[in-house]
């Protein structure tokens, strides 16, 4: 039963109506199956989830009626498609098809043309209606997802903002002395910092949600990339006393988006920071690897469970955690760095364990950057 063709079972006591119906339906390479009463058409059901059932009602033992009912039964079995199959034409006898939940009715005698129809038509709605769900379930998600990032994003603003302009109220008043109280207005800088990075990552975010964001691929050196984030973080990281260092092999060149290889790389690195306790060490390394260029940003923090690592590479949610000197965060960041890699042709990777770190490993494809030269 293990392929990729709609499997269609047949549910008829007549030997020579399973035969001409399999005929039919078999023209279009259908998988078909068969059973001969009420009891069989539910053992296999039991096995096997078929795409759509045709299922004759005048049968001894259990009827087409009752084989409907008992499949109502299960939440998963009530949900296939039934087309009763009937030599009787009453109205009465349609009603209760639909009442129990029957989506359509065949006529005996079989017309071919109307078998591969109402089929056809079936798998139609079904695959309509499973494409739906799917859909309502990302919106679902994604909803869940911006209600969160909202919620965090308008507190950590709100504390924010509130804390520096008590710095600077404070400062006007005569109360900080910037000599002496330097501490005060170093965290305030960092805070600021902090702000700026979450502004300027919710603007992103919303561009990427539009479809505003516009890839510029160009030929970018690991070497200055690589730089330019440490440059931007390192004030977060002797905050925290965090040894930083890099390790980048010479001459790694890319072919991606600028902008968004510095957003990918810096909210890797934000992230680091903010999961490494104060004294610990950070290690960039970028190196050629068999399919491209992999980057890997390296903690000894406090790691994560392998259910966090899922919850990270499923993407459909925002996932935060507070750092160790109890940080905020959205998740929003990580959100990011998916998409963005996805727009670069990118992937990611993740090992980390409880206590013992993280290793958070982007990957881009790899390039002849003679030939992108030449075109360009």
């Amino acid at each position: 039963m293990m392929n990729n063709k709609r499997l269609i079972l047949i549910v008829d006591d007549s030997p020579n109506n399973q035969r001409i119906i399999g005929a039919i339906l078999s023209d279009k390479s259908y998988q078909i199956a068969y059973a001969s009463s009420g009891k069989e058409a539910l053992e296999f059901v039991n096995k096997h989830i078929p795409d759509i059932i045709l299922l004759d009602i005048m049968m001894p033992e259990m009827d087409g009626f009752e084989v409907k009912a008992k499949l109502n039964e299960d939440a998963i079995q009530k949900e296939i498609p039934v087309i009763f199959i009937t030599a009787l034409e009453e109205p009465e006898n349609k009603a209760k098809g639909f009442e129990l939940g029957g989506r359509d009715y065949l006529v005996k005698p079989i017309n071919k043309l109307e078998v591969l129809a109402r089929v056809r038509s079936q798998l139609l709605i079904q695959d309509q209606n499973s494409a739906l769900i799917i859909a309502n379930d990302k919106l679902r998600k994604a909803n869940e997802t911006r209600d969160k990032i909202f919620s965090v994003i308008s507190h950590d603003l709100r504390t924010s903002v509130g804390n520096m302009r008590n710095v600077f109220r404070f400062m006007l008043d005569g109360m900080i002395d910037p000599v002496e109280d330097r501490d005060i207005i170093f965290d305030a800088e960092i805070t600021s910092r902090h702000t700026f990075n979450l502004l300027e990552n919710l603007l992103y975010w919303a561009k990427s949600q539009q479809g505003n964001i516009k890839i510029h691929q160009e030929i970018v050196d690991v070497e200055d990339a690589v730089t330019d984030v440490f440059d931007q973080e390192m004030g977060s990281a002797v905050n925290k006393s965090i040894n930083l260092t890099k390790e980048v092999e010479e001459g790694l060149q890319l072919f991606v988006d600028r902008i968004t290889l510095n957003i990918i790389l810096r909210n890797l690195l934000i992230n680091a920071i903010k999961f490494t306790t104060e004294g610990g060490k950070i290690h960039v390394v970028a190196k050629q690897i068999a399919d491209g260029i992999s980057i890997s940003v390296k903690d000894d923090g406090m790691g994560m469970s392998h259910d966090d690592i899922s919850r990270i590479l499923r993407k459909t949610e925002a996932f935060s955690k507070k750092g160790t000197n109890h940080e905020r965060g959205t998740g929003l960041g990580l959100v990011i760095v998916g998409e963005f890699l996805e727009m670069n042709k990118g992937r990611m990777e993740i090992k980390s364990e409880i206590d013992h770190g993280s290793d958070f490993t982007v990957i881009f494809p790899k390039v002849d950057i003679n030939k992108v030269v030449k075109e360009y």
